[in-house]
């Protein structure tokens, strides 16, 4: 199910003993769009400002009642080691995280990200299985949020189109589908969506998304409804326009 990220924002974390906060981010790879953080902010009963909880260890969402689940107690999150994900994380202070709660790692720096790590559509299984033994030390890398990552610039290659409002999430397989790019300063009220790989690159200094296209291409693409589930009718027409190839032909 393909999910706004927007929408998501504020979902209640539910721990095995009680509440651990309310969700505020996401934290994704550059290079493969796979978000493998969730960020809650705890509220008062705890120091830090906080949590990174792996998606390994989310249950699925409850949408009725807009909660995730986590079989994690408060003691243990609280026990937790605190690492600042704005910054390079090196892959001991990752490590150390998963050890303490006994969570699967996903990457194996200096030998490369494992070939299913870098599929957009490996499972968690896919990954885990690939997961090397050993680690070299002093490999450093970083994440980046996705909620800042909303607001950046979207540039078509003569220049400016819009902005990225919002991002669509696959909550299977915890990987970013789409970039919403609202064009309203451009093309009057419309808004469109881009799958990432579209990107030539992101200007994490300059706040914007480099897209492969022109901007005419762009002002013609087929409108997305922020009110319209994403289904598959509207993906094969985004995709035949685009003259790309569809990426569940992948599956």
């Amino acid at each position: 199910m393909y999910r706004s990220l927007k929408s998501l924002k504020n979902y209640k974390i539910i721990g095995a003993d009680d509440e651990i906060g309310k969700l505020k981010d996401f934290l994704f790879e550059a290079e493969t769009w796979k978000i493998r953080y969730l960020v809650a902010e705890p509220g008062s009963w705890l120091s830090n400002d906080e949590v990174q909880l792996a998606t390994t260890a989310i249950d699925k969402p409850d949408w009725d009642t807009k909660t995730f689940h986590a079989a994690l107690t408060r003691d243990l999150v609280r026990s937790a080691p605190n690492i600042d994900f704005e910054k390079p994380v090196s892959v001991e202070m990752e490590r150390s995280l998963h050890t303490h709660y006994n969570w699967p790692l996903y990457y194996s720096h200096g030998g490369g990200i494992p070939s299913a790590a870098r599929d957009p559509m490996a499972t968690t299984e896919d990954i885990v299985a690939t997961e090397p033994t050993t680690f070299p030390t002093g490999a450093t890398y970083q994440l980046h949020s996705a909620m800042k990552t909303i607001g950046f610039a979207a540039k078509a290659r003569e220049g400016d189109i819009g902005s990225i409002d919002d991002i669509i999430i696959d909550d299977e397989l915890w990987q970013i589908r789409y970039l919403v790019v609202e064009t309203a300063a451009w093309v009057s009220g419309k808004n469109i969506l881009v799958w990432p790989e579209w990107a030539d690159r992101v200007g994490w200094q300059d706040e914007a998304v480099f897209l492969d296209m022109y901007q005419e291409h762009v002002r013609n693409s087929p409108e997305y409804d922020p009110d319209a589930p994403v289904n598959r009718e509207y993906e094969e027409r985004l995709y035949d326009f685009h003259g790309k190839r569809r990426y569940w032909k992948d599956r």
